[in-house]
């Protein structure tokens, strides 16, 4: 019985949803606009708990992620990483790219629970070695 209590006053304490999932997709594209096929995707959160979650887009450029999450504290923030872990192979070789989202306690209960985002990533480019005399 106290095991029950516990886990109701957990429930209802504000800021922390029982159980929510939540949908991350979106689509990754060059400076022309060109869908790029296998970026690395990573989602990290402030939550300890949680451990990070790494997709690949599909040859349209899009990725998506399901995160369910058990007790999240709200707001939370997601840090999103993209990386192109093969280089110079499917269209080039491009910058690493960073952000940050909030996810705020109405997205999944208020909302359809899901969040789309659009990335355009810059082309890498290497310095030439120019010896200086």
């Amino acid at each position: 019985m106290s095991l029950w209590l516990l886990t109701s006053c957990m429930a209802m304490e504000p800021g922390i949803m029982s159980t929510d999932t939540i949908s991350i997709s979106g689509i990754v594209t060059d400076d022309a606009g060109n869908p790029i096929n296998h970026i690395k995707v990573t989602l990290e959160w402030d939550e300890a708990s949680f451990s990070p979650l790494s997709v690949y887009t599909s040859t349209n450029g899009e990725f998506y992620a399901d995160l369910d999450f058990h007790y999240l504290r709200y707001p939370t923030t997601v840090s999103i990483g993209l990386s192109d872990p093969d280089g110079p192979e499917n269209g080039g070789e491009f910058e690493t790219l960073t952000d940050q989202i909030i996810l705020f306690q109405n997205v999944s209960k208020e909302g359809n629970g899901s969040i789309s985002l659009d990335y355009q990533m810059t082309r890498a480019t290497r310095e030439e070695n120019n010896p200086q005399s």
